[in-house]
């Protein structure tokens, strides 16, 4: 079964690769410049990672403001004062 790659993919590969001429690639040149790719996917890897990390740390401190500011509203709110303030009464 015969495929064939997209003109814009082969382009990508083709750049990635370096080979600008139609070669015969060995095994061994074939897994050098693949390792050279895994190396870079690996390197965007880890930046995503920390990129995912600082905006766990983000989403965190976001919550944690929300619920601060919605118990500010309640608690500051007249009629949430009027309802304390008639159950201290009792």
């Amino acid at each position: 079964m015969a495929y064939t790659l997209p003109r814009s993919l082969y382009n990508i590969l083709e750049e990635a690769l370096g080979s600008k001429e139609n070669e015969l690639v060995t095994r061994d040149l074939f897994e050098e410049r693949f390792k050279v790719i895994n190396e870079r996917f690996n390197s965007i890897d880890e930046k995503f990672k920390v990129v995912d990390e600082k905006f766990k740390r983000l989403e965190l401190k976001l919550n944690i403001l929300i619920i601060l500011v919605l118990l500010a509203l309640t608690l500051f709110n007249p009629a949430f004062l009027s309802i304390i303030e008639k159950l201290l009464k009792l």
